[in-house]
């Protein structure tokens, strides 16, 4: 299709609507929620985390101390965060990163779990780059991390084994899914299965996928100066086949 037509026919949300399931399968990431502490801690200010979901990189860094806001589209994943976060001084809000708007500005503003992806437009990239850039102090820091496509098999993919999770009722769930990818708007479409045992669910979601050298030239030209880009949390360095570009930006 062509830009500023619709790039896909479902709210891209089906993913985040069981929220308490959506941890148990995802959670666990302990180096990265260390990769971010570290940097959280390193800008000495407060801190905003974009398409935060669940909280489940939030959360870690308010138990660490760090004054954290989070915010997501999704009103389910929103209110899990909160119950979760009852005890903490972690402030969610629902809202679209593309048109929030805060009095506030932060020292360090971030996304994670690929969520930059969710961008899918180039406008919808550059009102995400407008937020942040909007609500970072000056030098401030911005980071985040996206699937490298010259490291990631992008090819079409029917029905695969993805894994598995244990669920809220302590069932064994089989997670599968196929894989389309549109080479003309650099977007795959995931459909993801889950085999509950007495039931099977499917969920579908796009992501964009933007190379190295285009993210770099994005970036520059909306006001931030790319620092370091990483291929793992451990801050091995990027390199053209890594399967993620994980990028540490400063407002310039």
């Amino acid at each position: 299709m062509k830009e500023g037509m619709a790039l896909i026919g479902h709210s891209n949300l089906e993913e985040y609507l069981d929220p308490v399931n959506y941890d148990l399968e995802f959670d666990g990431e302990m180096d990265k929620y260390q990769f971010y502490l570290e940097l959280a801690r390193s800008s000495l200010g407060e801190v905003l985390e974009l398409a935060c979901g669940t909280g489940l990189t939030t959360i870690p860094l308010s138990k660490a101390g760090i004054t954290i806001t989070g915010v997501d589209i999704s009103s389910a994943m929103i209110a899990y965060a909160r119950l979760k976060a009852e005890e903490l001084t972690a402030t969610f809000m629902e809202g679209d990163a593309r048109t929030f708007e805060s009095d506030k500005q932060f020292s360090m503003i971030y996304l994670t779990g690929n969520a930059f992806q969710a961008f899918l437009s180039d406008q919808d990239q550059i009102d995400l780059l407008t937020t942040v850039h909007k609500h970072l102090q000056p030098d401030g820091i911005f980071a985040f991390e996206t699937r490298n496509p010259e490291g990631t098999d992008l090819s079409d993919e029917e029905e695969t084994e993805w894994g598995s999770f244990i669920d809220k009722d302590g069932n064994h769930v089989k997670v599968s899914g196929t894989q389309c990818y549109d080479a003309s708007q650099h977007i795959m479409h995931w459909v993801t299965m889950r085999d509950w045992g007495d039931k099977r669910t499917t969920s579908r979601i796009a992501c964009r996928f933007t190379d190295q050298e285009t993210l770099h030239a994005l970036l520059t030209r909306h006001g931030f100066r790319v620092e370091h880009q990483y291929a793992d949390w451990d801050k091995t360095p990027f390199s053209p086949l890594s399967a993620s570009i994980i990028s540490v930006c400063r407002k310039g």
